[in-house]
């Protein structure tokens, strides 16, 4: 599992990174954190936006494990299913 977090200053280049992150499968949990199950160096474009970003903003990367982050403390309203998350059901029911 990979968290990824970022402080993007400029609306149009956060609002392009957030939709880049899910096209690439990540999922928001707030405003400006994703996650997904691969690494980002998986995907090289998404890499290089990645390192091009953190010269004028932050971006922050973190690995975790899936037992890890299904001991995630949610705190107020949070609908995401923890399971299709971490990529043990193949689909979300709504």
């Amino acid at each position: 599992m990979y968290l990824i977090m970022y402080d993007i200053v400029s609306d149009s280049k956060r609002t392009h990174f957030a939709n880049t992150l899910v096209a690439f499968g990540y999922e928001r949990l707030q405003k400006s954190v994703f996650v997904g199950t691969e690494n980002p160096k998986k995907f090289p474009s998404l890499h290089l936006q990645l390192k091009n970003i953190v010269s004028e903003d932050s971006i922050i990367v973190i690995n975790i494990s899936k037992t890890s982050f299904k001991k995630l403390k949610k705190y107020g309203t949070f609908s995401l299913d923890m399971e299709y998350l971490c990529n043990e059901k193949r689909s979300m029911i709504i």
